[in-house]
Protein backbone atom coordinates (compact mmCIF):
# COMPACT_ATOMS: atom_id res chain seq x y z
CA UNK A 1 0.00 0.00 0.00
CA UNK A 2 2.73 2.46 0.97
CA UNK A 3 4.88 1.62 -2.06
CA UNK A 4 1.89 1.84 -4.38
CA UNK A 5 1.08 5.32 -3.09
CA UNK A 6 4.67 6.52 -3.36
CA UNK A 7 5.12 5.18 -6.89
CA UNK A 8 1.70 6.50 -7.91
CA UNK A 9 2.56 9.96 -6.58
CA UNK A 10 5.92 10.02 -8.35
CA UNK A 11 4.36 8.92 -11.63
CA UNK A 12 1.58 11.49 -11.25
CA UNK A 13 4.02 14.33 -10.54
CA UNK A 14 6.20 13.27 -13.49
CA UNK A 15 3.21 13.26 -15.85
CA UNK A 16 2.14 16.71 -14.58
CA UNK A 17 5.65 18.11 -15.09
CA UNK A 18 5.82 16.63 -18.60
CA UNK A 19 2.39 18.07 -19.38
CA UNK A 20 3.34 21.53 -18.13
CA UNK A 21 6.63 21.45 -20.05
CA UNK A 22 4.89 20.34 -23.24
CA UNK A 23 2.24 23.06 -22.87
CA UNK A 24 4.90 25.72 -22.30
CA UNK A 25 6.89 24.56 -25.34
CA UNK A 26 3.78 24.63 -27.53
CA UNK A 27 2.91 28.16 -26.34
CA UNK A 28 6.42 29.44 -27.07
CA UNK A 29 6.25 28.41 -30.72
Amino acid sequence: GIWGGMIGGIVLQTLILIGLTASTDWNKE
